[in-house]
């Protein structure tokens, strides 16, 4: 796989807007679409948000409620005085913290791809992008998941939860693009996925209290020995016995299962969520899907008769 630059104008071949301050009009149209702030201090070379939005005013109405919760004065980038709330932008005060910690110089950039009106793909193509980025830069974006940055440990609201941090290079490492390919395969992204059973053996499996796991139907909508990727259906994480349990009412007890139990650096729910997320981007990636059933979006759901 090429190396990408999540700086430039064609990043994941996608036709990007020139860099722009956060604040500014920039010429955003009201599509949906996905966007990407940057800051301008070159020595913070990783993007401070990655995002998508389908509401009606569409990237300029969602990085125009961005920029009027981070600034008092947007158009002259002055820092927001108080803590701005996380609604209707949850990144906003994540980006006031950078805003008065480093300096208000934040960027944006968008892309409004035609597949982007699909709230499945658009939701998958901002989970390859991220996963993206933790692969080129080694973590996520600085505000992934609520983060905060150091000094505003304070406005974090997960970080009492046990093993979650503040700074972003703490966070789960990348895990093993090496092994991509497979999405069904025993080493998938070298975690330590288990032997695939039917969901209707659940009850019968000893599992890990919690991990990652992808569920898929060994015909769909070919068999495994055919030459085309095998998709998945759905990628999801945290307690096993609970999330699998529900993977089986909506997949069907006819569709495999896998889990992996996380990695040893993985000791928070946050860090999990990185997992999880990257996980579903590197399907995104090889497949040019999202798992097939992933935000609820039942593509496919055969009887069980079409594996008799």
């Amino acid at each position: 796989m090429s190396e990408i630059n999540y700086y430039s104008n064609d990043w994941f071949n996608l036709s990007w807007s020139e860099w722009y301050p956060l604040g500014s009009e920039g010429g955003a149209p009201t599509k949906s679409g996905i966007y990407r702030v940057r800051h301008t201090d070159q020595e913070r070379d990783w993007l401070e948000y990655i995002g998508e939005t389908g509401q009606k005013r569409g990237v300029r109405g969602r990085i125009g409620q961005l920029a009027n919760n981070v600034y008092d004065d947007k158009v002259n980038q002055v820092c927001a005085e108080g803590r701005p709330g996380r609604a209707p932008h949850t990144a906003a005060d994540c980006l006031n913290a950078i805003c008065k910690s480093i300096g208000p110089s934040l960027e944006v950039s968008y892309a409004t791809p035609s597949l982007a009106e699909d709230r499945w793909m658009r939701k998958g193509l901002e989970d390859a992008l991220i996963a993206l980025h933790r692969r080129e830069v080694g973590h996520s974006y600085t505000a992934f998941d609520g983060r905060m940055i150091p000094g505003y440990e304070e406005w974090d609201k997960k970080l009492g939860k046990k093993g979650n941090v503040t700074d972003v290079h703490k966070g789960a490492k990348p895990l093993d693009w090496d092994r991509v390919e497979s999405v069904t395969g025993a080493d998938w992204m070298d975690l330590e996925w288990s032997k695939p059973r039917p969901l209707d053996e659940l009850r019968d499996t000893s599992l890990p209290e919690m991990g990652v796991y992808r569920t898929w139907y060994a015909n769909y909508p070919y068999r495994e020995s055919s030459e085309e990727r095998q998709p998945l259906l759905y990628v999801g994480k945290g307690n096993l016995r609970s999330r699998l349990s529900t993977r089986r009412n909506v997949d069907g007890t006819h569709a495999l299962f896998s889990f992996s139990p996380p990695p040893e650096d993985v000791d928070s729910e946050r860090k999990l969520r990185e997992i999880e997320v990257e996980l579903i981007g590197a399907h995104y990636v090889v497949s040019g899907i999202p798992p097939l059933n992933q935000e609820s979006h039942e593509i496919y759901r055969p009887t069980p008769k079409v594996f008799q």
